[in-house]
């Protein structure tokens, strides 16, 4: 037996954002804690993203005066999007953590930071995300 469950809550996400989603890791935070709970952390993380993100290429940008915090901020954003099964995101940030020195690797940190900019986009427009107030 696979123990998947026929009664399936609807994922919160469209075809156009499915490829953002980790449907497996996404229900099974959801069968831990429950669909009311999922939605409120992944839009709690959704709404937060775009200053996070301005943020991190801030630091990106000056990374002389701020040490190690690119790595830090982008690490912590990686496991939160880890652990929401947002799998896009996590491998984005995670190629900004492993960059110990990010002006040694200019390109890859535009990449990265592009990709993220563009996967926010996808997850702000998401069913669940155009209105967090609206209890369907």
């Amino acid at each position: 037996m696979t123990g998947h469950n026929t009664n399936r809550q609807p994922l919160p996400y469209g075809p156009a954002e499915a490829g953002l989603f980790d449907e497996e890791i996404v229900r099974e935070v959801v069968q831990f804690i429950g669909d009311d709970t999922y939605r409120r952390l992944l839009g709690e993380f959704t709404q937060a993203l775009p200053q996070k993100l301005d943020t991190l290429e801030a630091l990106v940008r000056n990374p002389d005066s701020h040490g190690d915090a690119p790595m830090r901020v982008a690490h912590q954003l990686k496991g939160a999007a880890q652990a929401l099964g947002l799998p896009r995101l996590a491998h984005s940030m995670s190629t900004i953590a492993s960059l110990r020195d990010p002006a040694s690797n200019p390109d890859a940190i535009s990449l990265a930071l592009a990709d993220l900019r563009e996967a926010i986009g996808l997850l702000l427009r998401c069913p669940s995300q155009t209105d967090p107030g609206d209890a369907a």
